[in-house]
């Protein structure tokens, strides 16, 4: 009998990425490092290392109203998947809040930074 621990649902959205300002993207260590009272460092592995990307958007007033949606939507839940810019899909989280910058009328350019939650 197949069995699930957890379901995600929610609506599905899909922003266009700027490629003129292409996706910055990493593998980040999931490492923590503490120094001891001695002055020696030690360290704690979590796991393996995640994924950490930045886009920037170029969104229409439809757009903007959608994605500003979807954040209200992920107020106070839990991470969400992204697909990103190479077709995979996995689950992340926001690094901060999306910036909007207010340049031409009926179009926002904004930026988003994502880390994979493992």
């Amino acid at each position: 009998m197949a069995q699930c621990t957890e379901i995600f649902m929610t609506y599905g959205h899909e922003f266009q990425v700027r490629f003129d300002n292409p996706p910055d993207g990493m593998k980040r260590t999931n490492i923590s490092w503490k120094e001891t009272v001695g002055g020696i460092e030690r360290s704690t592995k979590y796991g393996d290392r995640k994924r950490v990307r930045r886009y920037s958007l170029f969104l229409d007033e439809t757009n903007l109203a959608a994605f500003r949606s979807a954040m209200d939507d992920l107020d106070d839940k839990p991470p969400f998947y992204i697909k990103d810019h190479e077709g995979d899909y996995w689950m992340c989280r926001l690094t901060s809040d999306p910036k909007e910058r207010y340049q031409t009328p009926g179009t926002t350019p904004l930026s988003i930074g994502v880390i994979e939650k493992l």
